[in-house]
């Protein structure tokens, strides 16, 4: 018996996997786990990868919020706006640069 097995699996600590078995008669499973669907499987896939995106994007947009933070405290102490976002790493809209010397 050549036959692959693909099993799906729900931890009792919350997590899930995927276990393929090639060859076997007889298939012990992990104590504590309850058996998925391959649909049930997809959507729990599904929806941790939108999760693990929505994270990130959070991670992102609060970054950027720092570093807008801490352009703007720079610019207030008088830091010259191009030091300003070299400083922070916040690289503002060309709207919100203070216009140059000069430029009227």
């Amino acid at each position: 018996m050549n036959e692959t097995l693909t099993f799906y699996y729900l931890y009792p600590d919350g997590s899930f996997g995927e276990r393929k078995v090639t060859g076997v008669d007889h298939v012990h499973h992990p104590d504590g786990v309850v058996l998925l669907t391959q649909e049930e499987y997809a959507q729990k896939l599904a929806d941790f990868e939108a999760q693990l995106e929505a994270e990130d994007a959070a991670a992102r947009e609060a970054e950027q919020a720092q570093k807008r933070a801490d352009y703007e405290a720079l610019l207030a102490l008088g830091v010259p706006a191009e030091t300003a976002s070299r400083m922070s790493g916040y690289v503002p809209p060309a709207e919100d640069e203070p216009p140059a010397d000069g430029d009227d």
